[in-house]
């Protein structure tokens, strides 16, 4: 994958002005009115990294230390081992809002898990410690195709103005469409890292890795990267999938969606036990399957239809304009027994249907540090 570092200059009279990166430092261009351009890549200057292909993603729910992080490479067979927190942010560019998938992460310890060509190109690096975001190749078009110099981020914790410093792959797929230095992403408010990424060493066996990473780190939770059946629901994958919608805000929290978006990934199915249910397309499939493994099992008394709160709902989390996008905006989260799983208390939510909706690719709100017991939404895509 080609490596761009560009940032766009303000326009002036004769056409438009790129700042281009090269070895011997920033050259500014001038493009034509109207000229159709074509952007060099980079020439970067091989470093002695030693790429290591990530294998394992171990989840730690109280979150992940970089003490964890530490005595996770000292385990035999730990080629490399880094912090990612994974999230979404609203941003804003010249083409409009969007909602984009984020991985923040420690530039040192990610460095080697990411393809030789972005673990060599030192801008991104750098940049990253500058507070830069690099936004995924394919990720792109999102913005309209067009370079963009800044992005107006809304997190937790507000509005922030981001520099891009170019683009550049973050894994094969993308861990996510944009990639931050865990500082930015203290300062938006996305919280702690509870994810670590782990790349093995030549020979080494991911069954002993694991054990080893049992050991030393309590509560550990493990998924294979390379496993066939399982796509992970962020960059690429998740790209393809879901697709992506422009939106204005309201004043009640809720949002206002491309008609055009809403109408070719939103449905309205009947499922076992819940009736009929409206979500996005990519997630009924999977939502049936774990519907009717539940009555398969004799379970289907333990989910209550009178308490179903609803699948597709256009808002930001808990309809506050100043959080994320709410995951049911996206038709990709259904919340099940409400009443008896009110948000911020111990979940009363059976652990057989919990564990048969993680099988289907759902991850679990009442694991969160402020659960939410009711709320399941879809982490993977699972075949089968």
């Amino acid at each position: 994958m080609v490596l761009i570092a560009l940032s766009v200059v303000l326009p002036i009279a004769a056409g438009v002005g790129l700042l281009v990166r090269e070895r011997s430092g920033p050259r500014e261009v001038t493009v034509p009115p109207g000229s159709e351009f074509t952007l060099s890549p980079v020439a970067e200057s091989p470093k002695p990294v030693n790429p290591v292909t990530p294998v394992l993603r171990a989840t730690v729910p109280d979150g992940v230390s970089p003490e964890m992080t530490r005595l996770a490479r000292t385990v035999p067979g730990v080629g490399a081992a880094a912090r990612v927190l994974l999230s979404n942010l609203t941003v804003e560019s010249d083409s409009g809002t969007t909602e984009v998938s984020v991985a923040a992460v420690d530039p040192q310890e990610f460095r080697p898990l990411t393809p030789a060509a972005t673990a060599q190109a030192d801008f991104v690096w750098e940049g990253l410690g500058k507070a830069e975001t690099f936004i995924a190749h394919e990720q792109f078009p999102m913005f309209g195709g067009k370079p963009v110099r800044t992005l107006a981020a809304k997190g937790p914790s507000g509005k922030h103005v981001i520099q891009v410093g170019g683009l550049a792959t973050n894994g094969v797929p993308n861990f996510a469409g944009v990639l931050i230095s865990m500082q930015q992403a203290h300062l938006l408010g996305l919280g702690d890292p509870k994810l670590l990424v782990v790349g093995l060493q030549k020979g080494a066996r991911v069954r002993n890795v694991q054990t080893g990473l049992t050991k030393v780190i309590p509560g550990v939770k493990f998924e294979r990267i390379d496993a066939p059946a399982r796509s992970f629901f962020v960059g690429k994958s998740a790209q393809r999938a879901i697709g992506s919608f422009r939106f204005e805000s309201n004043e009640d929290g809720t949002i206002t969606q491309d008609r055009a978006w809403v109408a070719s990934h939103i449905v309205r199915r009947r499922v076992p036990i819940l009736g009929s249910v409206t979500c996005h397309r990519v997630m009924v499939p999977q939502l049936e399957a774990a519907l009717k493994e539940i009555q398969s099992a004799g379970l289907a008394q333990l989910i209550k239809p009178g308490q179903y709160g609803g699948c597709y709902v256009p808002r930001f989390v808990g309809r506050d304009r100043a959080r994320p996008i709410s995951m049911h905006a996206w038709g990709l989260a259904v919340d099940i027994n409400v009443s008896e799983n009110p948000l911020g208390q111990k979940p009363k939510m059976d652990p057989r249907v919990v564990a048969i909706f993680e099988k289907w690719g759902f991850r679990w709100g009442g694991r969160w540090s402020n659960p939410d017991g009711h709320h399941f939404e879809l982490a993977a895509l699972v075949q089968g």
